[in-house]
């Protein structure tokens, strides 16, 4: 009987995934060469080699032409902040299960772990539940070894077990007078030193928590480092202009961009749950009354706030709240976006005509936020809690194979978006922190197939004193996982990723827990 080359196996799936394309499949298979065969980290050298013309590339918008303000600050002395955000923790890393040290961490104070463990590792406190973080994109030529993480935390006075506090809906509410203290901190990694130090804490309570922030999409010049974006559970987009003379620890007064939703003319409230930006001119946003709505973005624009924000298009999508929003960039410059909803389906539609398009309802819907691959072209999603799956942009209709099911609930993933690496981080609600080669399963490999195992980094658990422990052992674990999920303490959920989107670095992830612990490690072993 004839049985097909793995060659031939591997053409044929590229075929079906991407279409018929002699370049794109010569590049995929030197991908599979020098990627496939990684077990479990990035190749910062690799990547840099064969890779780096494969890289997102982002346009460079010059001062004169953001067309936001200058950040209204009042700057605060450390006391203030540290009555607001408690950063002493301690931390009881294990090895093995056998107790190495016990780790104390306080105000920007990391913990280099290399000398413990052998791993290029650091633990630091933030002062609160950490619910969101990414890495700022730096030009793709750049030879910089600075590299700045945002990371976004709320701090209750009632602790974590009140995190079913009105003030953390993103429903109605009366838009003032938050008691949850909230901020924005930014953190400098020198790679060249390996040293990680604290470089700003906004103090954004005014606004209430932060949902979710993200770099915008650009480049920036002279002393501005990039325009952090973030949706607040005041219901509204802020834009903060991040430059280098900003004071250390301030309170933010006015943003430098602000986008709402809410329609003074009849008095409806409605309030912005989640957005993503399609490229430099636009943004998508999803609101609580399951609506979305177009607006363009203030860059190499001359209207005023007021007119921008006045959407291109609003939507009725949904019956429930849209829950999230993920904007697919194609090779044609095409976006396709990617909607989920609380309601009874979610859905897909394309850019370039989105009056008269078809809101394409998607097989499944995610319950965990999709993060999205720009070489692949592909994006992560779970269908349910403890699965995840990875879904062509060319297929969204199909049924997608589960890459992993553990005994634990997923409660986030992310792809590498800018930097074209195939390595998937997955975080649980058992303080796990785990890492898959997602183009093994794309390539053909089996779910059996060693290389194809994921690879659990680092878990986060609550000890017999009933203090936090960190586990550092390597554990791998099967994709198929008989067991049931189950469920840990709130503190050890992992609530955050991020993987660094610069070539210089970009084998160095972050990962944040309820409980305010922050993790960044370089896993290229080159550099350990």
């Amino acid at each position: 009987m004839f049985k097909p080359s793995k060659e031939g196996s591997f053409k044929s799936r590229i075929v079906n995934y991407y279409g018929q394309n002699i370049q794109l499949f010569e590049k995929l298979k030197l991908y599979k060469e020098k990627l496939g065969d990684l077990l479990f980290y990035p190749s910062e050298s690799i990547i840099k080699q064969h890779f780096i013309e494969d890289t997102k590339q982002l346009n460079t918008i010059p001062n004169n032409q953001l067309n936001i303000k200058n950040l209204l600050l009042k700057p605060v002395d450390l006391d203030y902040v540290n009555f607001r955000f408690n950063s002493n923790k301690e931390i009881n890393l294990k090895l093995n299960k056998e107790t190495i040290d016990n780790i104390k961490l306080e105000h920007d104070h990391p913990a280099n772990l290399k000398s413990q463990l052998k791993r290029n590792a650091h633990i630091l406190s933030t002062g609160g539940t950490i619910t969101s973080q990414q890495w700022l994109p730096r030009p793709i030529n750049s030879n910089s070894n600075i590299s700045y993480l945002a990371v976004s935390i709320f701090n209750n006075p009632n602790g974590i077990e009140d995190m079913f506090n009105p003030e953390l809906r993103v429903f109605k509410k009366i838009k003032s007078d938050f008691k949850i203290n909230s901020a924005v901190q930014i953190w400098e990694y020198n790679l060249e030193t390996n040293t990680i130090s604290l470089k700003n804490v906004l103090i954004t309570t005014h606004y209430g928590s932060p949902i979710e922030i993200k770099w915008v999409p650009i480049y920036t010049e002279d002393n501005v480092l990039g325009v952090l974006s973030g949706v607040f559970t005041g219901g509204d987009v802020h834009f903060f202009k991040i430059d280098d003379n900003l004071p250390k620890y301030s309170v933010v007064e006015n943003s430098s961009f602000t986008y709402s939703s809410n329609n003074e003319i009849d008095e409806e409230i409605s309030n912005i749950c989640c957005f993503d930006f399609m490229g430099d001119s636009k943004m998508l946003i999803g609101l609580d009354d399951g609506y979305i709505a177009e607006y363009q973005l203030p860059f190499n624009n001359s209207e005023s706030e007021s007119e921008l924000n006045i959407p291109n298009f609003k939507y009725y999508l949904s019956d429930g709240n849209v829950s999230s929003i993920l904007s697919c960039e194609t090779k044609t410059g095409e976006y396709l976006n990617v909607i989920n909803t609380h309601g009874l389906r979610s859905y897909e539609y394309s850019s370039i005509n989105p009056i008269q398009d078809v809101f394409t309802p998607l097989v499944f819907k995610t319950v965990v936020k999709p993060s999205f691959n720009y070489f692949l072209q592909s994006y992560i999603a779970s269908n349910t809690f403890d699965t995840n799956n990875l879904v062509q942009l060319k297929m969204p209709m199909d049924t997608q194979a589960s890459y992993i099911r553990g005994d634990f609930y997923l409660s986030c993933s992310e792809l590498s978006n800018i930097i074209s690496h195939p390595f998937c981080l997955i975080g649980g609600s058992d303080g796990g922190i785990s890492i898959l080669n997602v183009f093994r399963r794309l390539s053909g490999q089996k779910a059996s197939h060693k290389f194809t195992i994921p690879l659990k980094l680092w878990k986060f658990a609550i000890n017999e004193e009933e203090k936090l422990s960190l586990e550092a052992a390597f554990e791998s674990f099967p994709v198929e996982n008989p067991k049931g999920p189950s469920l840990e303490r709130p503190e050890v959920i992992v609530s955050s990723l991020s993987w660094n989107c610069n070539v210089t670095g970009s084998s160095v992830y972050s990962a944040g827990t309820a409980s305010g612990i922050l993790v960044i490690e370089r896993l290229d072993p080159e550099y350990n």
